[in-house]
C-alpha cells in the first residue's frame, strides 16, 4: 500500500496545532527493510521528549483508524533538530537572518547549492545573502532546504 501522505498531514496537522506545536516535516521511508513514518515537531522554545511521546499517542490511533497507511510501519515522532528542515514558505520568514543551506533542482546564477543568511521570502522567491551577494531564489525550485548551526 502506498502512503496518502496529504490525507496522513490533514489527519496530523489539526492534532499538533490542538496540542499548542508545529507540524514540520512528514516523511514516509523505509530504513533497513522497514516502514518508518517520521513525523517532525516543534514549538517556540523547543519541545521536549514527553510531548513527542505525546503527540505519538494522539495522532497512533486517527492514522490506524483512517488507514492512510500500511498495516506495519514505525511511528516516529521527533524535534527537527539543530538544522531544522525549511520546508514552509513561512519559514524562510520566521527564520530570516539565520544561516541556511538551500539545494535548488534547477541551476539558479550558476550554482545549484546555497549557504548563507536568510533574508526572507517575499511573492514566492526567497532571497539569501552570501558573501555580500543577494540571491534570489524561486521557492518551487527548492528541492532540500535547512537551518545550519553554528555553534559555539
Amino acid at each position: 500500500m502506498r502512503p496518502d501522505l496529504k490525507k496522513a498531514q490533514a489527519i496530523i496537522e489539526p492534532i499538533v496545532r490542538g496540542l499548542g506545536c508545529d507540524l514540520v516535516e512528514l516523511r514516509f521511508l523505509s530504513e533497513a527493510g522497514r516502514a518508518v513514518l517520521r513525523v517532525s515537531v516543534d514549538r517556540e522554545g523547543g519541545i521536549s521528549l514527553g510531548e513527542c511521546q505525546q503527540i505519538s499517542r494522539e495522532i497512533e490511533t486517527p492514522l490506524e483508524v483512517e488507514e492512510v497507511l500500511p498495516d506495519h510501519y514505525y511511528l516516529e515522532v521527533s524535534s527537527p533538530g539543530l538544522d531544522r528542515p525549511l520546508v514552509k514558505e513561512e519559514d524562510y520568514l520566521k527564520f530570516a537572518g539565520r544561516k541556511a543551506a538551500l539545494r535548488t533542482g534547477p541551476s539558479i546564477e550558476g550554482r545549484r547549492n546555497f549557504k548563507g543568511i536568510l533574508q526572507g521570502i517575499e511573492q514566492g522567491v526567497i532571497r539569501m545573502q552570501i558573501d555580500g551577494q543577494e540571491y534570489r531564489i524561486p521557492f518551487n525550485t527548492v528541492e532540500r532546504g535547512h537551518l545550519v548551526f553554528e555553534g559555539k
